[in-house]
């Protein structure tokens, strides 16, 4: 089996700007051809995190399933808008070039690239922004998701219903449990250089990313240190290695999340795998993740709020038992649920040709 990160050959022309791996068993004996289309695929620099889930979610399938074969289509839109104009084309050539049993796209937009897919069945991830926030492009994931997909997972119980699609199949991005573990917190803070006296609140999302309300943050923790000011923030301002976040977390106190959107954040289920505590404000599936763990607190999405639920969570003196919450939703267990969902598509299509 490659690794998924081993570049090989370039087959959709776009050698040295994408990794094009050939991952899970040799090309050529699989008993399941797969092209995946992404635009969330990550790369070094300031995409270190971009769409790191779901080549997590491809590694995790290919340990599982060596049956399995992957080839992947990155769609770089943050780079330029008009990738997605090309990328029909590009997927196009590809499905000229192979017959592939299935087609997996991450990511509303992502969708629309397989407009020219012929007979292979599509199935399309939808991951939260590309379909709840404001604007055209959301509107569009939505409209191309709802007209050319034959199966649709979405991430959130809220996702499938405003997405207004009773098939679609509520299935989380799992999280690696083995990755994601508890550790010794002096351990944790030596591992990144951090002093073992303050305590740290992490803000573990882009900041110059406005969804996500670094500016909530901001206040909330200014009037904290107001009256504390031996509390510090921790804030990923700078690209880090997806392997170190486990340490980092470990190293924390008190996660926060204060977005205005998300679906299901992978850094709340990875932040309850290391039982590390969490303020969040209300949104996608945190209360349904975090409401039973004692240690953990929903606030209301003002500074005064966050600012309360995270002294609480300070207050609590410990780590919480996040990690029992989320076993379910390990790695392979969710795996396996996407199998379950190619086997069944690729059987509906095959019947109906037939």
């Amino acid at each position: 089996m490659q690794s998924v990160e081993e570049p090989t050959r370039d087959i959709y022309g776009a050698q040295g700007r994408d990794p094009w791996p050939g991952a899970g068993c040799k090309e050529g004996t699989a008993l399941m051809e797969v092209l995946l289309v992404t635009n969330l695929w990550p790369r070094g620099g300031t995409h270190t995190f971009t769409g790191v889930f779901v080549r997590e979610q491809v590694k995790a399938i290919c340990r599982a399933y060596p049956d399995i074969h992957y080839d992947l289509l990155v769609i770089r839109g943050q780079e330029n808008k008009l990738n997605y104009l090309i990328a029909p084309f590009r997927v196009y050539n590809a499905m000229r070039r192979k017959k592939y049993d299935l087609l997996h796209a991450h990511y509303g937009l992502s969708a629309v690239g397989a407009v020219f897919r012929g007979r292979t069945p599509l199935l399309v991830t939808l991951h939260g922004s590309d379909v709840m926030s404001p604007g055209f492009p959301a509107r569009l994931s939505k409209w191309g998701t709802l007209r050319w997909a034959d199966g649709i997972i979405v991430v959130s119980a809220e996702m499938k219903q405003l997405l207004g699609r009773e098939d679609a199949a509520v299935v989380p991005m799992g999280v690696d449990l083995e990755m994601f573990r508890p550790m010794d917190q002096a351990q944790a803070r030596k591992a990144i250089g951090l002093p073992e006296r303050p305590r740290y609140v992490l803000f573990a999302s882009d900041p110059a990313r406005s969804l996500k309300r670094y500016d909530l943050f901001l206040e909330a923790m200014t009037l904290l240190r107001a009256s504390d000011p031996s509390v510090e923030p921790f804030v990923l301002s700078e690209p880090r290695p997806y392997e170190h976040m486990p340490a980092i977390m470990n190293a924390c106190d008190v996660l926060a999340l204060t977005s205005d959107r998300e679906g299901s954040p992978m850094v709340i289920k990875e932040a309850m795998a290391c039982n590390l505590p969490i303020v969040s404000v209300p949104v996608g599936d945190v209360p349904d993740q975090i409401s039973r763990v004692p240690g953990c607190f929903l606030v209301e999405r003002s500074p005064a709020a966050i600012t309360e639920g995270i002294r609480r969570a300070l207050d609590y003196r410990g780590r919480v038992g996040g990690r029992e919450a989320v076993m379910h939703l390990g790695q392979d267990m969710i795996a396996a649920r996407v199998v379950g969902l190619y086997r069944g598509l690729i059987s509906q299509n095959t019947g109906a040709v037939s």
